[in-house]
């Protein structure tokens, strides 16, 4: 629907009987204004992404504690970061399954 925050006044539903449409679908104003963060024009920086910024946060902590800690503490980390893929692999699998 066009209803949402991220919506324009050019947003339109799709109907089967509407050939010449100009305005923009929801689902690609949410992909460009929600996903994406595009702003008007290349001069407006938008604002801080906050989601992004603690994950970027995080990366660089990891980063910090790999260097801090040398070779042997990440050896351990490598372990972890191996072997998650497959658990959830495993659970998505059952899960799959059970539906």
């Amino acid at each position: 629907t066009c209803g949402n925050t991220w919506n324009t006044d050019s947003c339109f539903v799709r109907n089967g009987s509407e050939t010449n449409m100009s305005g923009i679908s929801p689902s690609q104003e949410f992909f460009n204004a929600r996903v994406l963060g595009l702003t008007p024009s290349p001069a407006q920086f938008g604002h801080v992404r906050w989601e992004l910024a603690l994950l970027l946060l995080l990366a660089w902590t990891i980063i910090y504690l790999c260097v801090f800690k040398g070779i042997k503490w990440s050896g351990k980390v490598v372990y972890v970061t191996a072997t998650f893929p497959y658990v959830v692999l495993i659970i998505l699998f059952f899960r799959g399954v059970t539906l």
